[in-house]
């Protein structure tokens, strides 16, 4: 069980064992113990970290009443595709300015929680504030609370 009351289940799939190859990971979170393990074929949201990877493939089982997030730099436009509602963000310049590097995934989380119902704030602010080694954490926390705040009223 989560910090939120909720049960999570995360798994990876990988193609090309190398750095910086596409893969897919699916996150399973409900309210009751998880017992199916399978991947997810009907998601309801779905997160993609690299703009370069949009496809109607990224989309494959999300209905109207999916969201798609996708990180995408300034000055880049995504095709809408599928039924899903589009959400750009250029989580990269945000993780830039407060981490220095572009590297999205916590940015995202932020915007995450803050556009899906059911993914608490409190409960990813303190899996970061636990799971980063302290020379990261608060860089990791502002860029959380930023993210956040971009979107917290969308």
């Amino acid at each position: 069980m989560t910090r939120a009351g909720l049960f999570a289940l995360a798994f990876p799939t990988f193609g090309p064992e190398r750095r910086g190859a596409p893969m897919a990971a699916f996150t399973k979170i409900s309210d009751r113990k998880i017992q199916d393990r399978s991947e997810v074929r009907k998601p309801n949201v779905v997160v993609v970290l690299d703009h370069t990877l949009w496809g109607a493939a990224v989309l494959a089982g999300t209905d109207a009443s999916g969201l798609a997030l996708v990180n995408v730099p300034a000055g880049h436009e995504l095709e809408p595709l599928g039924a899903a509602r589009l959400v750009t963000f250029d989580a990269g310049a945000l993780a830039e300015r407060h981490l220095g590097r572009r590297i999205a995934n916590t940015a995202m989380l932020g915007v995450l929680a803050a556009l899906v119902e059911g993914v608490p704030f409190q409960a990813l602010h303190a899996a970061v504030e636990q799971e980063f080694k302290p020379s990261l954490r608060q860089k990791n926390l502002t860029l959380l609370d930023a993210a956040y705040r971009s979107f917290e009223h969308g």
